[in-house]
């Protein structure tokens, strides 16, 4: 591999471009049929700044070189014994990159069963490795967005992160908090307690997640797993599963405009109970308020 690749050489190493492109294919060797990983490794080394830098220290690459490397592999071997093969051409230990396996529509999906075979994989399989710790057993990476009910651009892709089997929602929500305010490109100053996890289906806000819930036992987790981070005026108001919590704007038929979304939690489901429950976030008596279902993002 290049020398900028080599792990005693980590000022190059930390900055190396983090994606590599492969293509399986099946071929046969000596009349055992084996895969050819074609790997396309795009490296970007950095010239300038100390090797023990922060993390928050920028750089930006000023010279890039690209190499082809092919790796034959018996088809019977293992996602661990192709990690190891990656290791001198990656340049760092098979625990400290991720392999995905590209469907179509160029969704990826990260390949974590160490054990699995190579067989399963068809040919013309397309893989992408990725420099980032990979996943441990029992652990699941999940994308988390910025719900933002007050805005025009309302979801924000926030960071990706790793959340493991038995972990509960309040120690998720203290984790995705550390990692906000260790990453300086992140400019948030959010309180555990003034904020909310709720499933994200596509663009839409959906289950809240209460803060004793459990990952795996009340919870469970999939492939491309998406979570919502919503701010909140004040301390969670949803605190039983039963109960539905409801976004509201007031309309003023008078001036043709509608206020900022507010929300209200209900613990019954009947119009009357809602009204009640606008009427106490509004000065408006219960009796007057009329209730119509609008379509909206959230």
């Amino acid at each position: 591999p290049p020398s900028c690749l080599r792990p005693q050489v980590r000022p190059c190493l930390a900055h190396a471009v983090s994606v590599w492109a492969c293509d399986v294919r099946v071929e046969s060797v000596e009349g055992e049929p084996v895969w050819c990983v074609s790997v396309s490794v795009r490296v970007c080394c950095v010239t300038g700044g100390s090797a023990g830098a922060s993390g928050g220290e920028s750089r930006s690459p000023d010279k890039c070189s690209q190499k082809v490397v092919s790796i034959r592999i018996d088809r019977r071997k293992t996602l661990s014994d192709l990690k190891k093969l990656l290791e001198q051409h990656v340049g760092v230990a098979s625990t400290q990159f991720k392999v995905y396996r590209v469907y179509t529509q160029s969704q990826e999906y990260e390949m974590t069963r160490l054990g699995d075979s190579l067989q399963t994989l068809p040919s013309d399989t397309k893989l992408v490795v990725k420099l980032g710790r990979a996943l441990k057993q029992g652990e699941f990476r999940i994308k988390i967005f910025l719900l933002d009910i007050r805005s025009v651009d309302y979801s924000k892709h926030l960071l990706d992160t790793i959340v493991a089997k038995g972990m509960t929602v309040q120690q998720f929500k203290e984790q995705i908090v550390s990692e906000i305010e260790e990453d300086p490109s992140l400019d948030y100053h959010l309180s555990v307690d003034k904020l909310r996890l709720r499933k994200k289906t596509w663009r839409s806000a959906g289950t809240i997640y209460l803060d004793s819930q459990v990952f795996e036992k009340d919870i469970h987790v999939f492939a491309n797993f998406e979570m919502y981070l919503e701010p909140l005026k004040g301390g969670e108001k949803m605190l039983a599963a039963t109960s539905i919590q409801v976004y509201v704007r007031r309309w003023r038929p008078s001036t043709h405009t509608v206020d900022l979304t507010d929300e209200v939690v209900v613990t019954e489901s009947t119009p009357d109970h809602l009204r009640k429950k606008i009427s106490e976030i509004s000065d408006v008596p219960q009796e007057r308020v009329d209730i119509a279902k609008v379509s909206g993002p959230a």
